[in-house]
């Protein structure tokens, strides 16, 4: 692309023009810079340098990956469920990073969705355009990316006045004592590993999960889960603290326990089997309720497949 610089960028660093008109982050757009993929009036331009008005800024995009070398991600990959002009609703795959942050940077939901689909909400910032709500990059299932600011804020409103409402499955080691329970317990950081969330017996904020048993099989079990609040890893705490950990999940599993490992012959799980089936919201144009709902995952369903042939229960135990 080439740009024009007006009146107004008269003395802009290169980098900082380039994050702007772009959409890029500042780092991104320095790597460009120094890659020689941007040129001011023709010449490579130094990420320093201060910008004249009139002067012409060409950009050649290169992804992150890409300048290292990689193969860019491609946009077609994102499965998408609904679109229309206010949002767009895709089906994540497990290993999909939803909005860069510490180690992922590329290939991340937002920046796949910007290339499919153009011009997301800006609301959230560069690196989360068009995000309204998070799922774990181990997670598969339901996400909605909002288009434009309008539908950004009103779906935000939704998730936060709980006016939505989600689905989960998930796989659990263990033998449930009862059919279905309420998990009420608030969650914070856990001050001793930053990368996890615990149950705190004061402050923390408020968290409530839904669950209720589908079938279960020998020493482990689907779930279904329907989280009341959206905090961060909610359903693997709550769930872990019942002495049910998600199967495959390596941050969360029950401590002293030595049961959990998967049977022998399972089929084997890349990820934590947590999967976000459903999500119900009111559509902010039209305002027609919807709900959208993402099959279970190849990998999962095959976990489940293999569970019903080699780790059965009767009937009534199985329901019971």
């Amino acid at each position: 692309m080439s740009y024009v610089v007006e009146n107004q960028h008269e003395g802009s660093r290169l980098d900082r023009f380039v994050s702007e008109v772009e959409g890029l982050s500042r780092s991104h757009a320095r790597q460009l810079i120094d890659a020689g993929f941007v040129h001011i009036d023709g010449m490579p331009g130094a990420a320093s340098a201060r910008l004249v008005a009139g002067s012409r800024v060409d950009v050649e995009l290169r992804s992150r990956a890409a300048l290292r070398g990689e193969d860019e991600p491609d946009p077609s990959s994102l499965s998408v469920l609904y679109e229309d002009q206010a949002l767009v609703v895709l089906d994540k795959a497990a290993g999909l990073v939803v909005h860069p942050g510490g180690l992922y940077q590329d290939g991340t939901v937002a920046q796949l969705a910007v290339r499919r689909f153009g011009t997301l909400s800006s609301r959230g910032g560069i690196d989360r355009a068009g995000i309204v709500h998070r799922l774990d990059r181990e997670t598969s299932g339901v996400i909605v990316l909002a288009r434009t600011d309008a539908a950004h804020e009103e779906l935000q409103r939704q998730f936060k006045a709980r006016e939505t409402a989600k689905e989960y499955f998930a796989i659990v080691h263990g033998r449930p004592r009862f059919a279905s329970d309420w998990i009420d317990a608030p969650i914070d950081r856990d001050p001793h590993a930053k990368e996890r969330m615990c149950i705190v017996r004061s402050g923390g904020r408020e968290a409530s999960t839904f669950w209720k048993v589908l079938e279960r099989f020998d020493g482990i079990a689907t779930l279904r889960c329907e989280p009341k609040t959206g905090r961060t890893h909610q359903i693997r705490v709550h769930l872990a603290s019942r002495g049910l950990p998600i199967v495959a999940d390596a941050v969360y599993p029950v401590r002293g326990r030595n049961s959990l490992r998967l049977p022998e012959g399972a089929p084997v799980l890349e990820r934590h089997a947590l999967h976000a089936a459903a999500l119900t919201l009111t559509h902010p144009v039209s305002r027609e309720r919807m709900t959208f709902t993402a099959p279970l995952p190849n990998d999962l369903e095959a976990f489940v497949q293999w569970l019903k042939q080699h780790r059965p229960l009767s009937e009534t135990t199985r329901h019971g």
